[in-house]
């Protein structure tokens, strides 16, 4: 989890690219230009200040996601109009199509109501963002 200093789509798919790339070794130009233009064809924004941009890797083994949060917000181009200030970039396998449709269904269903982002903007910590996650997915 990282607090973006981004301001475009673009940029917080930079950031979080080379977040997810550092972490997991893997090449930052790559998730970028795949998710970039991914979200050229249709953007991500889902509404109540969310995004899911994404991105599938052909060597990559298990799904990764990295997660941005703006407090200014950033445009997404959602169907509610609002800024994304949570942005969730997906990573997956090539091979494993399912796994970005079933991330971007729990994703949205979870944050569907809007009180839902005001826990996860309040976690500081990967550990609090987690259990967050798990308390809003449960309900």
């Amino acid at each position: 989890m990282k607090d973006v200093s981004a301001v475009s789509r673009l940029d917080v798919i930079r950031e979080l690219s080379a977040l997810a790339a550092q972490e997991y070794g893997l090449d930052s130009a790559t998730i970028e230009r795949k998710a970039w233009e991914r979200e050229l064809i249709a953007a991500t924004g889902i509404g109540h200040s969310v995004a899911i941009p994404h991105a599938r890797l052909k060597d990559l083994k298990e799904p990764i996601v990295a997660v941005g949060t703006s407090e200014a917000g950033i445009p997404f181009d959602a169907p509610d109009g609002l800024p994304a200030h949570i942005v969730f970039l997906l990573i997956t396998p090539q091979s494993q199509p399912e796994a970005q449709l079933e991330l971007s269904a729990d994703i949205a269903h979870t944050f569907r109501e809007p009180r839902c982002q005001e826990q996860i903007l309040r976690a500081s910590t990967y550990t609090e963002l987690v259990a967050a996650l798990k308390t809003l997915s449960s309900k």
